[in-house]
């Protein structure tokens, strides 16, 4: 079903205005201790890997608050209300997935599996699967004849070598 029932791309928590390329570098080196704090089970590396999580989460709650304050607060005073519009937008929490169908019948249906069937239901109805034996032969009457084509290598060799660079054209042993 993950594989056939369409949905939303949905891009995760790092990717807010207020995470800059700093904070997302942060968070890598947090990943970075953590696997080695884990692995190593060192209470050094697990007090570095705290350390690193405080100094983190702290930034990342100051550049929201001076986001909030900065951008979203100063396009409000000036009566430009789409970033506090996109601010809320983007705090949405179901935000990915495809939403309920309501299927031909009149019944919403919001399971996976509902979903797919009636998704698999509808592109039946409108796709059909034709038997080639049943398709009438085409028939030259109404197609015109196209005469013989005629190349002249002389003239072909003179308009390829007025727009290709001539180093191109003896490579490619053309003319």
């Amino acid at each position: 079903m993950k594989k056939n029932i369409p949905s939303r791309t949905v891009t995760d928590k790092h990717s807010q205005p207020w995470i800059d390329s700093g904070v997302r570098r942060g968070l890598r080196r947090k990943r970075k201790l953590y696997r080695k704090a884990r692995k190593s089970n060192s209470n050094a590396d697990w007090a570095t890997f705290r350390k690193h999580r405080r100094s983190l989460d702290r930034r990342i709650r100051n550049q929201h608050r001076d986001y909030l304050s900065g951008t979203v607060g100063a396009s409000l005073e000036s009566n430009n209300t789409k970033p506090f519009w996109n601010y809320i937008k983007s705090l949405k929490l179901n935000s990915f997935g495809l939403p309920s169908l309501t299927t031909e019948f009149g019944r919403t249906v919001t399971s996976f599996k509902d979903k797919a069937d009636a998704l698999n239901h509808q592109f039946q109805s409108v796709f059909s699967n034709e038997l080639t034996q049943t398709v009438p032969p085409v028939d030259d009457v109404g197609i015109p004849s196209l005469s013989p084509l005629m190349i002249n290598t002389a003239r072909y060799c003179q308009n390829l070598k007025s727009i290709m660079p001539r180093d191109l054209i003896t490579s490619l042993h053309v003319c």
